[in-house]
């Protein structure tokens, strides 16, 4: 089954690799500010010349994200943005630029390995993203162990504090099932299904326009039928592709 479940998943990151990921503009004007931050508040930092191309990331009120060829991001206004031109020479229509257009994501899938408890971990996950700061997660997992085999699936609910650092740290928290299944070779008992709850932190880094690479730790604590309950510990790093 999670075979099965992965070569799909390797399949759409592929498709996701090949896919034209941003819209381009040429700056028209003599140049284009880059400010730090969607509002005239924020600071200038770069400025971007006539004939550079920028790619548009996302869209803020009358701010647009923008990346230029040599990597550098920030924000501009759409005063300025009118002032640039689309592939085909066109003067670019902002009105036309909503959250669809620039490619947002609502979707998130990945793929982890890792450590379980001193077991071997493969994860997949899929997630809907609601806000740039709030998400939700469904995450199916099996552990490999040398006594027993755990399967996991949970529902968790991630928040970023900080959407905007290149470097994104993230809190989960979250409630599923564990499933454990002994070695029959070595250990004579019965299966037994767990509740878990959990918490957890992570951090991703940008690889590309939708992937990032995601580190990530959780604390698991099984609901077991005997009178102590179990605590467990979950390491894992993986790959996101956003959709």
């Amino acid at each position: 089954m999670l075979k099965t479940i992965t070569t799909c998943l390797l399949l759409v990151l592929t498709f996701q690799i090949s896919a034209n990921e941003t819209q381009q503009v040429q700056v028209a004007d003599p140049y284009i500010d880059l400010r730090t931050g969607p509002g005239k508040g924020y600071p200038r930092f770069y400025v971007a010349e006539e004939g550079h191309w920028i790619s548009l990331l996302k869209r803020k009120t009358s701010w647009f994200k923008v990346r230029l060829e040599n990597g550098t991001e920030g924000w501009v206004s759409d005063k300025q943005l009118i002032k640039t031109l689309t592939p085909q020479g066109d003067a670019l229509d902002v009105r036309k630029l909503d959250a669809d257009s620039l490619g947002d994501s609502h979707w998130a899938i990945g793929i982890s390995g890792g450590d379980f408890g001193g077991a071997d971990l493969v994860s997949l996950h899929i997630a809907y993203i609601f806000t740039e700061n709030i998400s939700t997660e469904l995450t199916l997992s099996q552990a490999l162990g040398t006594f027993s085999n755990n399967y996991l699936y949970d529902v968790s609910v991630q928040h970023r504090a900080f959407p905007e650092w290149h470097v994104s740290p993230y809190f989960t928290l979250g409630a599923g099932q564990i499933r454990t299944d002994p070695n029959a070779t070595l250990v004579a008992t019965e299966d037994r299904t767990d509740d878990t709850f959990h918490v957890g932190l992570g951090v991703e880094v940008p690889l590309a326009r939708r992937f990032a690479l995601r580190f990530e730790y959780r604390n698991y604590l099984a609901l077991t039928s005997r009178d102590d309950d179990e605590e467990i510990e979950q390491w894992k790093i993986g790959l996101n592709a956003y959709f």
